[in-house]
């Protein structure tokens, strides 16, 4: 008897160990997850274009302070019909490898719009910490000729949605001072009714909520 009570005891504490092991390995495999926010507010914002002179004449708005971005093409307050594209640049200096993960949030979804398309373009200069315009916005509007498609979405209000971008891209696109840069398009960017609000650094501040980020492993 005394002899299974020991091995029952000597049973119990493997047990205990295996489970305390089980528990670290989760643990650790819980926070090998790099998260990477936008640092600054003149790291993101919107590119807006007179729809009217396009594709020839590339004549409009930066505006790297507002609360939100419009991703798609609406009517101004002033009339005019005016096409938006939405920026982001991360640092990624702690980045050693391997795929990673942008995630942004629609804040709010008007009419029926096509799916945005996300793609990895060429670094850009942080954006004026005040609005501008109207102004020649080729130098940021032409980034997605040599732009890299990563994914389309297609989000409802409030929703979050993650695009992969393949190590490949990341190493072809990050620039000298390890940024990634990404910019948001709509499919189809003719309709004025149908478009995205999508949640910009200043946004996330003023509604106390995560802003667009970067994740890897």
């Amino acid at each position: 008897m005394k002899r299974i009570y020991v091995s029952g005891i000597f049973g119990a504490i493997l047990l205990v160990f295996a489970l305390a092991i089980v528990s670290c390995s989760e643990e650790s495999e819980e926070t090998t997850e790099k998260n990477v926010e936008i640092k600054v507010g003149v790291d993101d914002g919107g590119v807006s274009v007179f729809t009217h002179y396009l594709p020839d004449t590339l004549f409009g708005f930066i505006n790297g302070v507002s609360e939100g971005s419009f991703c798609g093409t609406v009517v101004s307050g002033g009339g005019d019909t005016l096409t938006t594209r939405v920026y982001y640049r991360f640092d990624i200096s702690e980045w050693d490898g391997g795929d990673i993960v942008f995630h942004g949030q629609c804040i709010e979804k008007f009419g029926s719009p096509t799916a945005i398309e996300v793609y990895v373009i060429d670094g850009f200069t942080q954006f004026p910490d005040t609005a501008q315009g109207p102004l020649d916005v080729s130098g940021y509007w032409n980034l997605i000729q040599n732009g890299v498609k990563v994914g389309a979405v297609m989000p409802n209000s409030g929703d979050w949605f993650a695009v992969t971008v393949p190590d490949s891209v990341v190493l072809q696109k990050k620039t000298a001072s390890n940024y990634l840069a990404f910019l948001l398009k709509l499919e189809d960017e003719t309709s004025a009714t149908d478009v995205y609000t999508v949640s910009t650094y200043e946004y996330a501040e003023g509604h106390n909520s995560p802003k667009p980020y970067l994740s890897w492993e």
